[in-house]
């Protein structure tokens, strides 16, 4: 259990490195950090799942909350994360991008 939350609590900080320098870099995002997350969230299900669960042990449903709890934490921050992200500088660096191809082929 003490692994889990450990897990949990490295998920939420490398949420919170992504949160910060995306500002800074934003025409550089890279979705794959996210992606990473979201796996990580999905390793930590499905240990979660084969665990074995026994009504009679105790703390298991304060712990089912909690996980719960941090697993729709964890959610929010990553979809606040997806929303706020402007996809305008990386079009604009795209086109960009095209027109230079654009006038290279043509030479």
């Amino acid at each position: 259990m003490a692994q889990i939350d450990a897990r949990f609590d490295e998920l939420s900080r490398a949420i919170a490195a992504i949160n910060a320098g995306r500002d800074a870099a934003q025409a550089a995002y890279d979705p794959s950090a996210l992606a990473q997350i979201e796996a990580a969230l999905g390793g930590i299900g499905r240990k979660l799942e084969a665990m074995p669960t026994q009504a009679s042990t105790p703390g298991l449903r304060a712990l089912e909350d909690r996980i719960a709890s941090l697993t729709a934490s964890l959610g929010e921050r990553i979809g606040s994360i997806q929303a706020s992200m402007d996809p305008a500088p990386v079009m604009e660096r795209l086109d960009r991008l095209s027109s230079r191809c654009h006038r290279h082929a043509g030479t």
